[in-house]
């Protein structure tokens, strides 16, 4: 079992690491940034990732879990007595949780994990790479099957339930960015960001049924 001292370097190097690359991108960030700013050596990224690339996969688990074990609570509670929620609450039910750990509590601006999964999102190639340890097929089945039902579908699978996993997500990602003031737009108004968020929960849910009529007109 590994010493405190031990667990105190491994938290450090996941922290550094997931700021510097927020801050700097995955090329552009290196171990050694990592590690220095982490007060570690560059052979503790060896001992406990293996390596860069497996370092960067766990900033990502690390946050990724706690937002699907959050999503799989507020489907349970959803679905007690057997109840069959709506798209919009299965929609929210995805999308909230991302939103409560993605704004900092201290200074309503985005945290750096959400600037690091948008990065990963926009660039197909570094994605792969990072996410296939991830470990969906539970969340993704959860709310997948709960769309299925409430729009009257059969449940998508492979490639099709991934796409529809990406989509929620992105468009989650652009809410934060509006809702937090890190995506200027065209505008001076001061905007509401419940109305924001709100306002893409709806959005997201009629692209779902959209999504699952399409799905069921391709398979007629």
């Amino acid at each position: 079992m590994p010493d405190s001292s031990e667990l105190g370097t491994r938290e450090r190097l996941l922290d550094a690491a997931e700021r510097l690359l927020a801050e700097h991108g995955l090329a552009e960030t290196s171990v050694r940034m990592i590690t220095e700013k982490a007060d570690a050596n560059v052979a503790a990224v060896n001992y406990h990732f293996g390596s860069k690339e497996d370092l960067v996969r766990a900033v990502f688990m690390r946050r990724l879990r706690e937002i699907d074990d959050m999503r799989m609570q507020r489907l349970d509670a959803l679905e007690v007595g057997g109840r069959e929620p709506d798209v919009e609450e299965v929609t929210r039910a995805f999308m909230e949780p991302l939103i409560v750990q993605g704004i900092s509590r201290e200074t309503g601006k985005l945290v750096p994990f959400v600037v690091l999964i948008r990065q990963v999102f926009s660039d197909p190639e570094a994605g792969q790479k990072i996410m296939h340890a991830w470990e969906p097929p539970r969340i993704i089945l959860r709310i997948t099957k709960a769309l299925a039902k409430a729009t009257g579908s059969d449940i998508p699978t492979g490639p099709r339930a991934q796409l529809l996993m990406m989509l929620m997500h992105s468009a989650t990602l652009e809410a934060l960015y509006v809702v937090t003031g890190a995506s200027k737009g065209p505008y001076d108004e001061e905007l509401d960001q419940d109305a924001i968020v709100e306002g893409t929960i709806c959005f997201v849910s009629s692209g779902i049924r959209a999504f699952f009529k399409t799905s069921a007109l391709e398979e007629a």
